[in-house]
């Protein structure tokens, strides 16, 4: 399976980032984004679409979700699988063909995947198809606008990385119904915590109600 970064490079040493004090931060900042939106949605299942060494998995269940990760990065899927978390599970599966049955999945959560997806008009297609009527997708994306974004040729992880503009999130969640939005992670061109820089992450939330089901 094509990807456009070979995470499986970073398999052994990717936790290690969320032990900084600067991983902490971003971490936090980002969770209480995203739980804005967990705790507003119906518990039940929830397909993460690239999961990697299960670090959003473990927290994502602690919210109350059966959480079913999936990635191609055998090596970040093998980290996860050794973490033995509580009420997930993780297989090895591309976000651009979902094996799953039309309408059969509660909720969807992608947090920083969409950016590496080859094909991102068939991944928004597949999580479209699967997503049950009614049903939440959270994605968070990196936002393009951002320091991390107008740097990223320099990093050799996000050079190929399609980030997003708010207003590209915002046209892509449309499809599916009418979207929340928060922010998180607000870097200066230091790299350092600042409320009045940039936001380097958007999250959005969309119940599905314009299903073709």
């Amino acid at each position: 399976m094509k990807s456009i970064f070979n995470f499986d490079t970073q398999a052994g040493t990717y936790d290690e980032y969320y032990i900084t004090d600067l991983g902490i931060a971003i971490d936090k900042s980002e969770k209480e984004c995203v739980k804005k939106f967990l705790d507003s949605i119906p518990k039940g299942n929830i397909l993460e679409l690239g999961c990697g060494t299960g670090h959003w998995s473990e927290w994502i269940s602690q919210q109350g979700f059966e959480v079913y990760g999936i990635d191609i990065a055998k090596k970040m899927l093998a980290k996860a699988d050794s973490k033995n978390i509580p009420n997930c599970k993780f297989e090895f599966m591309s976000m651009t063909d979902l094996k799953f049955d039309d309408a059969s999945v509660d909720n969807i959560i992608a947090i920083t995947s969409l950016e590496f997806s080859v094909d991102l008009d068939k991944t928004f297609s597949e999580i479209k198809r699967v997503l049950k009527p009614n049903g939440f997708f959270i994605a968070a994306v990196l936002n393009s606008k951002s320091v991390i974004g107008i740097t990223k040729k320099s990093n050799p992880t996000f050079v190929n990385a399609n980030f997003f503009t708010s207003e590209e999130l915002s046209l892509r969640l449309d499809s599916f119904g009418n979207p929340d939005f928060c922010e998180a992670a607000f870097l200066n061109d230091k790299f350092e915590v600042d409320k009045n820089s940039e936001p380097a992450m958007i999250v959005g939330c969309v119940k599905n109600t314009k299903s073709q089901f």
